[in-house]
C-alpha cells in the first residue's frame, strides 16, 4: 500500500484559493490515475478545497493549529512540516505501508503504486530523475539526476522506518525540521542505516511558476537580483541553456502523469 500525504496551504496565505484548488485537483487526478488500486490519498488542510470532482481514494485531515501569521518561506515551511506530521500520525497504522509526501501542485507517475506493490521489501526510493515543468509551457525538462534535491515530491519510505519519529516527536527536531520534507531525506536515511534506492524511472513532475508555489517564481527571483549584474547575467545564461534542455511536451508524458494546463484567472494566463 502506498499512502500519498498532501499538505495544503491555508486559504489565508494563498494568493488565489481558486488557483490553489485547481492545482490540487490536477494533483488528485494524477494520483487517482494509478494503475494499481493499492493506495490512499490524504489531504491535510485548514480549509477544504473547492473541487469539481469526487475522489474515491481521498481522505481529509483537518488541522486545528493556527495557520502561518506571515507569508515568509520559513513560516510556510513550518506549517507544511506540521501538516505532514499530522497526516503521518493519522495514516500510520500499517508498518508495511509506504508513505510519500506530495506537493499540492505537482503530478506523479501512474506507475508508483504498482511499483511499490511489486517491491515490498525495500526501505523506499528517492527520485533521482523527474520532470520540471513551467506552468503554461508547451515544453518540459527531464532532469536525469538529483531531481530529489530540487523537488519536494521525490521520496517514498517504508512506514516502519518512520515510527520512532512519529512516536517520539522527533520529526520536527531532526535535520532542521526537514526530515521528510524532501531534499535531504535520502542522505538522512543512509546515515541512519536504512538507505533508499533510486527509483528506476521518472517519478514526478515538478510544477514551477504557477503563482502559488514557494520556490521557482521567476518574476520574484528577478526582483531579488535586479541590482546584481552578475546574477542577472547568470539568470539569462540559464534561460538560454533551457532552449537546449527543454523538449516538446508529448501526450505520453501527459497521460502517465495526468498533466494538463490549469486556468489561472489571477494572472490571465493558461496555467
Amino acid at each position: 500500500m502506498l499512502v500519498f500525504i498532501i499538505p495544503l496551504r491555508s486559504k489565508r496565505v494563498s494568493k488565489s484559493w481558486e488557483t490553489v484548488s485547481n492545482l490540487l485537483e490536477r494533483t488528485l487526478l494524477s494520483v487517482q490515475n494509478q494503475t494499481s488500486s493499492k493506495f490512499r490519498t490524504i489531504v491535510v488542510c485548514h480549509e477544504r478545497p473547492t473541487l469539481k470532482n469526487t475522489y474515491s481514494y481521498l481522505e481529509y485531515v483537518d488541522v486545528d493549529f493556527s495557520p502561518p501569521r506571515s507569508i515568509t518561506r520559513d513560516a510556510k515551511n513550518t506549517d507544511k512540516y506540521q501538516k505532514i506530521l499530522a497526516g503521518l500520525r493519522y495514516a500510520y497504522k500499517d508498518k508495511n505501508a509506504y508513505f510519500m509526501t506530495l506537493d499540492s501542485d505537482d503530478c506523479v507517475s501512474n506507475k508508483l503504486a504498482q511499483f511499490v506493490q511489486e517491491n515490498p521489501d525495500c526501505n523506499g526510493w528517492f527520485f533521482n530523475t523527474g520532470y520540471q515543468y513551467r506552468e503554461g509551457s508547451k515544453a518540459i525538462r527531464l532532469r536525469k539526476k538529483n531531481f530529489h534535491l530540487i523537488c519536494g515530491t521525490s521520496n517514498i519510505v517504508r512506514g516502519e522506518l518512520l515510527q520512532p519519529l512519529i512516536d517520539q516527536d522527533e520529526f520536527l527536531a531532526i535535520n532542521d525540521k526537514r526530515f521528510l520534507q524532501h531534499h535531504r531525506l535520502a542522505i538522512v536515511m543512509a546515515e541512519r542505516g536504512s538507505p533508499l534506492q533510486p527509483l528506476p524511472f521518472p517519478g514526478a513532475i515538478y510544477s514551477t511558476d504557477n503563482t502559488e508555489n514557494s520556490m521557482y517564481q521567476t518574476h520574484l527571483f528577478l526582483k531579488e537580483i535586479a541590482g546584481n549584474p552578475k546574477e542577472l547575467v547568470r539568470f539569462y545564461a540559464l534561460r538560454f541553456y533551457r532552449l537546449f534542455v527543454y523538449k516538446a511536451l508529448i501526450q505520453q508524458v501527459c497521460d502517465e502523469f495526468g498533466l494538463y494546463s490549469v486556468q489561472c484567472k489571477t494572472c490571465n494566463k493558461l496555467r
